[in-house]
């Protein structure tokens, strides 16, 4: 590994480092994944300052198997303060490339084919802007180039020139942590870890930069500034349960689904549910998940509807955020209910016969607000307001919201669950699962990090999962 000397053998070098990461395929939960760390570390053995202090490269297992690993890599200077560049090397997967998937990791490769689809045919004003940077060098494309093994790139940059001083003032450190893309279980054993090993080191972190990428529609300057302080983020979930009716009698209850849309449609890209802070204004709050819970086709509604949301914020308190949440999911629940009424009074009228009773006034509330309360009727629409968080301090995950559900005969009140067979795994953990046994199951004292004292622990497959939630329907256990 050759080190650059001059800023612009440190920009090719960048260069280079970022089509070599991006050629290693490592999407989340993948064995690339599992390799990238132990390739890293080859990689950084190639700078003669590791060959001559391999010591100072350290792997620190993570999760799975094969083991996925964090990369720790020191280049020592003077005294014991350190800067921390830290990023990811999991990348999400590289089937939304479409046609072109086989070259998601071979940026060359796909800048060509890109800039050959744009060429061919007409394009929106976007794709004219994309087609520009394509063709002028300006972008190059590739699964995780981004997000964020460019990022990586600079910091190894970084390390070989650092390393190539005489006189050192400080120390450098890099950070390469798995698994961002899900539960960020790389960065949370990683946590674990450091203090011990800077200890062991004689190293004190005295700041850290995240190497991740930042938005820039404009000339560039944006993008290449380093950012004080942080944006917050939470995941509220709603789930819909409605009242299923036969499809040719639809007035006869009340669709989740629609119930569900109205939900998305009055939160998604919402402009005035952005939060301001420090002269800056957060994204919209944005779906990631929006789909009934039913495994094939029924001729009748859907009666369980899940919609889970991405929400960046600045200033609102987490209490705040969910408040506001809560509020959006009720008026639109209350609109769904109101309006599908008026449609059945239209219905009637058109027909001289009116079908069902009549759909009661529907109701939501937090999974605090359902305990110990029912959290479905016969009768009434409920929608379930829920976020995912929860870790403790011995950071063994935990599923927060596992929802006690009181139907008229089956009554489930605290479960440890396990799957039959394997689960499939939707993008934040939503699992799908064919058969549950189940086991009552008590809940534990009261955490520092969650302050809750009544959480069940879902036990998926064996193991501890983080923030598993789903909701269970048994076979009827009599009244």
């Amino acid at each position: 590994m050759r080190a650059a000397s001059s800023d612009g053998a440190l920009a090719e070098r960048v260069r280079s480092l970022s089509h070599l990461l991006v050629g290693w395929p490592s999407a989340t939960g993948t064995r690339g994944e599992a390799d990238f760390a132990p390739r890293l570390a080859g990689l950084l053995r190639e700078c003669a300052y590791f060959r001559a202090h391999p010591e100072d490269i350290v792997l620190v297992p993570s999760h799975g198997a094969p083991t996925t690993y964090s990369l720790v890599a020191l280049v020592r200077g003077r005294g014991r303060r350190a800067v921390a560049l830290a990023g990811h090397y999991d990348t999400v997967a590289t089937d939304n490339y479409g046609d072109l998937e086989a070259l998601a990791c071979d940026p060359g490769a796909l800048a060509g084919a890109l800039i050959a689809d744009l060429s061919g045919r007409p394009r929106s004003e976007q794709e004219e802007r994309a087609l520009a940077d394509l063709a002028g060098g300006n972008f190059i494309p590739g699964r995780g180039m981004l997000d964020m093994k460019s990022g990586l790139a600079a910091a190894i940059a970084l390390l070989e020139r650092f390393a190539e001083r005489q006189d050192r003032p400080g120390n450098l450190i890099l950070l390469a942590t798995p698994d961002e893309e899900r539960e960020s279980r790389g960065m949370r054993s990683l946590r674990d870890a450091l203090p011990g090993l800077m200890a062991r080191w004689g190293i004190d972190i005295a700041a850290g930069i995240n190497l991740d990428v930042t938005s820039d529609q404009g000339e560039g300057a944006l993008g290449r500034s380093i950012y004080a302080g942080t944006i917050g983020k939470l995941l509220p979930f709603a789930l819909v349960i409605g009242q299923p009716s036969h499809a040719a009698y639809p007035f006869e209850g009340m669709s989740a689904s629609l119930i569900g849309a109205e939900i998305l449609a009055a939160i998604e890209g919402n402009a005035d549910l952005c939060d301001r802070g420090a002269g800056d204004v957060s994204p919209p709050p944005i779906c990631l998940e929006a789909r009934d819970l039913r495994a094939g086709y029924e001729v009748t509604t859907p009666a369980r509807y899940w919609l889970s949301f991405n929400w960046l914020y600045h200033s609102l308190s987490a209490e705040d955020l969910f408040d506001r949440f809560g509020a959006e999911v009720a008026a639109a629940t209350d609109r769904a209910v109101r309006r599908f009424s008026s449609e059945a009074g239209r219905f009637a009228a058109l027909t001289g016969v009116r079908q069902g009773g009549g759909i009661a006034a529907p109701r939501a509330a937090s999974y605090q607000d359902l305990n110990p309360n029912p959290l479905m009727s016969t009768q009434r629409p409920v929608v379930a307001v829920l976020f995912n968080f929860g870790v403790c301090p011995c950071l063994k995950p935990l599923a927060l919201a596992a929802l006690r559900v009181l139907h008229a005969k089956c009554r489930v009140i605290v479960y440890q669950l396990r799957l039959s067979r394997p689960s499939k795994q939707s993008a934040h953990r939503i699992e799908e699962v064919s058969s549950l046994c189940w086991r009552c199951r008590s809940g534990f004292p009261a955490v520092d990090d969650v302050g809750f004292s009544d959480i069940p622990v879902l036990d998926v497959a064996g193991r501890l999962e983080y923030a598993v939630e789903d909701v269970v329907a048994l076979a009827s256990r009599g009244p």
